[in-house]
């Protein structure tokens, strides 16, 4: 049957394009935020190289913290930050490393090609912008394969300092995992989310925000999340992969493929659909965050 309403994502609906959001559309979910900025880098960021010279200063490694960008997360790459949020100048004055780091952030920011930060040089010991998750979150790369059939995603604890290239959602439950690690989410972002090149660009407003999340009862909870422990479990299990191993559709285990499938159909059920395809996932979504939009 031919289409009757071809719209400019390809769908057979006479709906508009979703509407960016600075808050979600359903009420009391966590926030998304981009995470921190550090800038400069040099300074601010500890390289491998470079670590055992932090830690062999003392007073410095108390104040080194693993750092994750989206490309760290989804390759497993190591990479370290110095976090002082707030300056504790007995400990700078103390710490050689600390001011060699700090001085070298302190005359980059006072460059003039930096002139739109140079009011950050009197304080160089903060990243240039900070937006540290306060609990347990959930991190999306900023950037992600269009040939990824999931979005990947994990938990971190707070004391992993979350860089700009990551989305953090604090306080996530592990039901929201389980919805964003689905198929059915995976063609919202195909569908409406902007692109880098060909990958997916995430971003808070239309990405997060827009969605038409639908809160589970608690039965379908329970459910939803215990398939999503399966799928947390399960990439344990292949620890030696690391998530765009894991994600990439020809590396993809078994296991983890049918963990996967069993929380799509519940995801899918949430909202009236079985088997469905892509963009009859991606009209539903898109009726459904129109009537809801309507609403506010």
């Amino acid at each position: 049957m031919s289409a009757k309403n071809l719209n400019f994502y390809l769908l057979d609906t006479h709906l508009p394009a979703p509407l960016k959001r600075s808050t979600p559309l359903v009420a009391g979910l966590p926030k998304m935020t981009q995470g921190n900025k550090p800038w400069p880098t040099a300074g601010l960021l500890v390289t491998k190289d470079e670590l055992p010279h932090v830690e062999s200063d003392p007073i410095a490694k108390k104040y080194l913290r693993v750092f994750i960008q989206g490309r760290d997360m989804l390759q497993s790459l190591p990479s370290w930050c110095i976090w002082m949020p707030e300056l504790v100048r007995a400990d700078v004055d103390q710490s050689p490393v600390l001011r060699e780091r700090f001085e070298a952030v302190r005359r980059e920011r006072l460059k003039p090609s930096a002139h739109s930060v140079a009011h950050l040089a009197a304080s160089p010991h903060r990243f240039a912008q900070i937006r540290q998750p306060i609990s347990r979150y959930l991190a999306i790369p900023e950037v992600s394969s269009e040939t990824r059939d999931y979005v990947p995603i994990r938990f971190f604890d707070s004391d992993v300092i979350a860089g700009n290239k990551l989305m953090c959602i604090d306080g996530a439950p592990l039901w929201l995992f389980g919805i964003l690690s689905s198929a059915a989410y995976t063609s919202w972002i195909r569908t409406f989310a902007g692109k880098l090149k060909s990958d997916f660009s995430i971003s808070p407003d239309l990405a997060y925000c827009a969605f038409p999340f639908i809160r589970p009862l608690p039965e379908e909870e329970r459910r939803i999340e215990d398939a999503a422990q399966s799928v947390l479990d399960l990439r344990k299990h292949h620890h030696d992969m690391s998530l765009s191993q894991l994600y990439k559709p020809a590396s993809m285990p078994n296991d983890l493929r049918a963990a996967h499938a069993k929380l799509d159909q519940l995801v899918d059920g949430l909202y009236g659909l079985a088997d469905p395809t892509s963009a009859e996932r991606a009209t539903t979504f898109l009726d459904l965050h129109h009537k809801m939009q309507a609403k506010k």
